[in-house]
């Protein structure tokens, strides 16, 4: 049995480790407490302002949608309102990058286009996610066509990479673009390549009226181009 502590001499020793490593083990358990319990707030605060803006992101899209049916200051004033409490309370939840983007509708339609740029290129200043990224320079794009930045506008349409499914929108307005540049021969290509875009989609309409319209216009004015080596057959 020498082998052995007797029971006594087992707690004198556990006695001797509590005064030497209690405090530490106290303070270590405490702090493990402290960081659980932290860990938990933090998720409840966020998920709190996830929901919240969640629900003030749908109040904007109401607006928006209320605006669109029936113009009024008051409604356009609503869906600013949303848009910027969006930006500046809830800007750690993605919806504030959508809020970013109805900024710049919104400032499209009272035509203050500089404010529809800086709103776009903030956004893509934050480099968010594809689609988001896709959407922004597409509407960015146009707030340039519209300001007569042609080249500015036709760069991005021409530079930005992966398109996806915008593609066939992306060739769509290089191809306006380039007719406003009073290139006829490539706004047609372009508008061609946005059909052949558009028919890989998934569902997609047989025709594009619109599109269709553009295309036969130039086609007309310019008979020596042979479009048909582009045509999805």
């Amino acid at each position: 049995m020498s082998g052995y502590k007797t029971e006594q001499e087992q707690l004198e020793d556990l006695k001797t480790w509590w005064r030497e490593n209690g405090q530490s083990t106290l303070v270590g358990i405490a702090l493990a407490i402290a960081a659980v319990v932290g860990w938990q707030a933090w998720s409840n605060r966020e998920m709190a302002q996830r929901d919240n803006a969640a629900g003030i992101f749908q109040n904007l899209v109401s607006a928006d949608t209320a605006a669109t049916e029936n113009p009024s200051p008051e409604m356009l004033a609503t869906g600013k309102t949303l848009a910027d409490s969006l930006k500046k309370d809830y800007a750690s939840t993605p919806y504030a990058q959508y809020a970013a983007l109805y900024k710049a509708k919104f400032a499209v339609e009272e035509n203050k286009l500089g404010d529809a740029e800086a709103e776009l290129r903030g956004l893509l200043e934050q480099k968010p996610g594809r689609e988001l990224t896709l959407i922004a320079n597409l509407r960015l794009a146009r707030v340039l066509l519209t300001q007569a930045r042609y080249d500015e506008a036709l760069e991005i349409t021409t530079k930005t990479a992966d398109t996806g499914s915008f593609a066939w929108q992306f060739a769509d307005l290089r191809g306006d673009i380039l007719k406003l540049k009073n290139d006829n021969s490539g706004a047609l290509a372009a508008y061609l390549e946005a059909r052949d875009a558009a028919k890989k989609l998934k569902d997609a309409p047989e025709r594009n009226p619109l599109l269709e319209m553009k295309i036969k216009a130039l086609q007309a004015s310019i008979p020596a181009v042979d479009s048909s080596a582009t045509q999805t057959k």
